[in-house]
């Protein structure tokens, strides 16, 4: 649940950097991919409140205008298909840090040889 604040945050340093370097097809492709790994970083999210409130569904049992939802959480099922959708969904989410981690360096190393001269 940490990565989300995190996502926000390395996605503010990608625009900066959107803004710091001339625009190429390297810098449109990471702030693709930047935005691509926002949605990822929600839907991430949403499979952890999903995965916690099936694990724990008397967290719900406090609102009586949830009672429908409480049996649905009952379900026994639902605990490990949420499981199932959290692991995926981290895995996912980790290939997307990788892939747009990894067009942000090449947006900025373009061009650049080994000691460091364009």
């Amino acid at each position: 649940m940490i990565l989300v604040p995190l996502a926000v945050l390395t996605a503010e340093a990608g625009e900066q950097l959107e803004k710091a370097k001339p625009v190429s097809d390297l810098i449109r492709e990471h702030a693709a991919q930047g935005s691509f790994f926002r949605f990822v970083t929600v839907l991430f999210l949403v499979a952890v409140i999903l995965q916690v409130l099936a694990a724990f569904p008397s967290v719900l049992s406090r609102w009586n205008t949830l009672e429908g939802l409480n049996r649905a959480l009952a379900t026994p099922w639902l605990v490990p298909a949420t499981s199932i959708l959290g692991v995926a969904a981290a895995l996912f989410l980790i290939y997307e840090s990788v892939v747009t981690g990894h067009s942000g360096a090449a947006s900025v190393w373009s061009g650049i040889s080994a000691d460091g001269a364009p």
